[in-house]
C-alpha cells in the first residue's frame, strides 16, 4: 500500500489549467504522454483531455497509461450540478453523467466534481443556501442518480472539498458519504481547501488532519497537494502558495494519507508551468523522505 504521487505534465501545445479548470494533456499520443509521466517519476496522472465520445482513443490512453504503470487518478468535471435553475441543472447533469462513464472505461480512480452552488452565477458562487438541508438532500439525490445510471465498474464518484458548501470539513464529507450510500463513491481530501476555511482551522491544521482520518480514512481514493498562506492583517485573506512556501505540514498530511492502509493518489495542481511543477515535485519528495513516507514510482505495484 502507498501513495501514488503525480502532477501535470506538459506537451507541445499544452499549458497551465487555472482554478475550475480540469487539469490534463491535451496531446492523444498517449504512448509519448505516459513516458513523459515515468520520465518524470511519476505513477499518478491527471486524465488526458480525450472526447469523451471517442471510446477508441479512450481505451488507447488506458492501454497506454496502464503498459507504463501509471494510475490515472482522475477525470474533472467542473459543472454545476446544484444550481436552481433546473433546466441548466439538467444539462449539467448530463455533461457529469457523460464525463463519469468517460472515466470509467478510462480506468480512473475517480471522476471528481465540485458540489456547485444553487446561485446561477457559478459553481464556486458563495450563497448561504448551498449549507441548507434542501442542497444536501439535491446532492445526495443527483449523486445517487449518476451512480445507478453509469453504474461503474472502475472509478468512483467524488466530490471536491471545498468552502462554498458542506463539503468543508471532513466530517461534512462523512455525512454526504453517508447519506448517499453507495459503493460507486468515494472519498477525495484536499488538505488546504479544508484549512482555507477559517484562520482557527488553519492554524489547527493537525486537528483537521486527525479529522481526516477518523472520519473519512478508510475511503480516501484520491489527493490533491498544494500550499497556502495566511496574510497578516485585519481582513481574513488565506491564498495558495506554491508547495513548501506555506504554512501546511505536509509531511503530517503524508504520513496521515500513508496511514490509511490502501494505495492513495496524490497530485500538485494551480502552478504555472512546468517549471513550478518540478519544483514542487523535488519539495514533496524531500518532505516524504522526512516523514518516512515512500512514494510509489511508475510501473507495477511492488
Amino acid at each position: 500500500m502507498a501513495i501514488l504521487f503525480g502532477a501535470p505534465v506538459f506537451m507541445p501545445g499544452d499549458g497551465p489549467a487555472g482554478q475550475g479548470e480540469p487539469h490534463g494533456s491535451q496531446s492523444t499520443d498517449y504512448t509519448a504522454l505516459a513516458a513523459k509521466h515515468v520520465a518524470k517519476g511519476y505513477a499518478a496522472a491527471y486524465a488526458p483531455k480525450s472526447p469523451p465520445r471517442d471510446q477508441a482513443a479512450t481505451r488507447a490512453a488506458r492501454a497506454a497509461f496502464e503498459k507504463a504503470g501509471v494510475r490515472i487518478a482522475e477525470v474533472g468535471c467542473w459543472t454545476n450540478l446544484m444550481v436552481d435553475d433546473k433546466k441548466q441543472r439538467d444539462e449539467n447533469f448530463r455533461l457529469m453523467e457523460e464525463a463519469f462513464a468517460f472515466a470509467d472505461e478510462l480506468g480512473a480512480g475517480c471522476t471528481i466534481a465540485t458540489v456547485g452552488s444553487v446561485s446561477n452565477a457559478g459553481p464556486d458562487h458563495q450563497d448561504g443556501r448551498n449549507y441548507s438541508q434542501e442542497a444536501f438532500d439535491r446532492t445526495v439525490d443527483t449523486a445517487r442518480r449518476l451512480i445507478d445510471s453509469v453504474k461503474p465498474k472502475r472509478t468512483k464518484l467524488a466530490f471536491e472539498a471545498l468552502s462554498f458548501d458542506f463539503t468543508d470539513t471532513p466530517t461534512g464529507m462523512r455525512r454526504l458519504m453517508d447519506a448517499i450510500d453507495r459503493d460507486g463513491f468515494g472519498i477525495h481530501v484536499d488538505l488546504v481547501n479544508w484549512l482555507m476555511v477559517s484562520p482557527r482551522r488553519y492554524w489547527g491544521q493537525h486537528e483537521v488532519i486527525r479529522e481526516m482520518v477518523d472520519q473519512v480514512g478508510p475511503w480516501i481514493i484520491g489527493a490533491h497537494c498544494k500550499d497556502l498562506r495566511l496574510q497578516v492583517g485585519y481582513d481574513t485573506i488565506i491564498r495558495e502558495v506554491p508547495s513548501g512556501q506555506g504554512h501546511v505540514d505536509l509531511r503530517a498530511y503524508l504520513q496521515a494519507l500513508d496511514s490509511v492502509g490502501h494505495d492513495v493518489t496524490l497530485l500538485l495542481e494551480h502552478l504555472p508551468d512546468e517549471a513550478a511543477y518540478d519544483a514542487a515535485t523535488a519539495n514533496v519528495r524531500a518532505q516524504a523522505a522526512a516523514a518516512g513516507v515512500k512514494l510509489r514510482g511508475p510501473g507495477p505495484a511492488h
